[in-house]
């Protein structure tokens, strides 16, 4: 059963994370950037989303040490601001990969919930479990990318609706935002302010099979 666990959060995670950077990727080449596309990013194919940390050493570490979560993330995908016309097509290029993960999460919770319902999946394998893992991981990525700190989503919003001067200033924070998301991480703090969100998207998401999850 662990085993069966482990494979499907390791499909859960790939798919999640392969549909927000092809989501990236298929934005900005529909409003004129095709730098993602001739780097081999406007695909699904995980294998060439892959970060070594993020998509390797860090959810290996989390599964080999029973974590009890499993996370990570994907190579970003390059995006060339040039080739976009307006700030607004900016915005929605950063936007695309959080609308992606949100969609699957409504998407794959509400076909777990008639699978479920009819009895058309045994209860105890690999395709609830996907799905169960689908709607948590695309929920904490949706919600993750949204914290308005580099290299997130969140903060090329920021930056992008920000006024210049205080935009430049805060693209100083760019080095040090891995750091201060880790510390943030490591206390606990954020994983309490995520869950915030995270709750309310997986319970409409799953229903009433929100209580596997929530106890309600």
């Amino acid at each position: 059963m662990q085993m069966l666990n482990a494979a499907a959060q390791v499909a859960a995670l790939a798919l999640a994370m392969a549909a927000h950077e092809a989501a990236h990727a298929g934005m900005a080449y529909s409003l004129g950037d095709p730098t993602a596309k001739l780097a081999g990013r406007l695909t699904l194919n995980p294998l060439k989303h892959i970060d070594p940390v993020g998509t390797v050493i860090l959810p290996a570490v989390l599964l080999i040490t029973n974590a009890g979560f499993l996370f990570g993330w994907a190579k970003p995908v390059p995006v060339d601001e040039r080739f976009l016309k307006t700030r607004q097509d900016a915005i929605l290029v950063s936007l695309a990969g959080v609308a992606v993960n949100l969609g699957l999460a409504m998407i794959l919770g509400f076909l777990f919930q008639i699978l479920w319902a009819n009895q058309w999946v045994d209860k105890a394998g690999f395709i609830p479990l996907f799905f169960l893992y689908s709607v948590i991981i695309n929920s904490v990525l949706a919600v993750f990318n949204m914290i308005p700190m580099p290299p997130l989503d969140g903060s090329h919003v920021l930056r992008l609706t920000l006024p210049r001067d205080l935009s430049l200033r805060y693209q100083q924070l760019q080095p040090y935002g891995i750091i201060i998301l880790f510390i943030l991480l490591a206390t606990g703090v954020l994983w309490k302010v995520m869950d915030f969100f995270i709750q309310p998207i997986c319970k409409i998401a799953l229903g009433d099979l929100a209580r596997i999850l929530y106890g309600g």
